[in-house]
């Protein structure tokens, strides 16, 4: 996002000063700039506004957790890069630090950078117990064709437990602790959903329900393909992302749902082919 997005509405903010605001017998006018600093507390009154100097952001005390004034909250505190040499922005979450995009490596990170392979045909995808991935046909979804590098790749779970590995070095494929821990550091999982998720309509089927984004997760809609037909469905709906763990010897996903603001885990067939985001080790 460029600043010049930022700028009307952190322009808002002094144009309502500058007309005054009253509360009882008080009122505040302000001529040219103000100067607006970190909050001394994590939990003032509500209603307080704060600049918080680690996201570069201007920020609203909601009563219930600080909201980004300006649709910036975030920052994207590093980088990662995989075999393949795509750059992938990373965001510091609670403890932990995420890929801010869903992985799209062709490689495996082991010595001789082996490749995955790429099924595209159903029958096939199907037909397949070893590792490989696919891409959405976005265009044919009626997004926009950078979406498949914005939206990531879809790999099936014995790629994303195969020892060669999928994540770059010093990154992994999380486990169910590490989601929950995710879900934990939003507030829950009866909320972490809408932090989680891209606010907003332009890749999200309406309503995108709670979707705020204010953890910098930036979680888009990226669909599945499924193990039993091959099949590409619920772009725009959800989005699903595999963990290394088992439940009852069945593989764990995690995921967030267009219509809801929650955030939680179910289990899948082995084939069925998700988005994948690395964690920092």
């Amino acid at each position: 996002m460029s600043v010049r997005n930022l700028i009307p509405k952190v322009c808002l903010i002094v144009l309502i000063l500058k007309a005054g605001i009253s509360s009882g017998q008080e009122k505040m006018e302000v001529e040219g700039a103000i100067t607006i600093k970190d909050a001394k507390t994590e939990t003032p009154v509500q209603g307080t506004i704060r600049f918080n100097p680690k996201n570069n952001d201007f920020e609203g005390w909601n009563g219930l957790f600080w909201a980004s004034l300006t649709g910036f909250q975030f920052t994207n505190i590093g980088s990662v890069v995989d075999v393949d040499g795509n750059t992938y922005p990373t965001v510091k979450i609670g403890n932990q630090e995420w890929m801010a995009e869903n992985l799209r490596t062709t490689r495996y990170h082991d010595v001789s950078h082996s490749s995955i392979p790429l099924i595209s045909n159903n029958i096939s995808w199907v037909l397949t117990y070893s590792g490989a991935y696919c891409i959405y046909d976005t265009i044919s979804s009626g997004y926009d064709a950078y979406l498949k590098e914005r939206f990531g790749y879809l790999y099936n779970w014995y790629a994303v437990v195969d020892s060669r590995g999928l994540c770059p070095t010093g990154w992994h494929i999380p486990s169910s602790s590490d989601w929950n821990t995710l879900f934990n550091a939003v507030g829950g999982s009866s909320q972490a959903g809408g932090r989680l998720k891209e606010s907003g309509l332009n890749h999200w089927n309406s309503p995108n329900y709670g979707a705020t984004n204010s953890s910098g997760y930036t979680a888009l809609p990226a669909g599945e393909r499924f193990a039993s037909t091959g099949s590409f469905l619920n772009i725009g709906i959800y989005s699903r992302w595999w963990s290394i763990s088992l439940s009852n010897n069945e593989p764990l996903f995690f995921y967030v749902l267009s219509n809801d603001e929650f955030a939680s885990g179910s289990t899948s067939d082995r084939r069925t082919g998700y988005p994948v985001r690395c964690l920092k080790n």
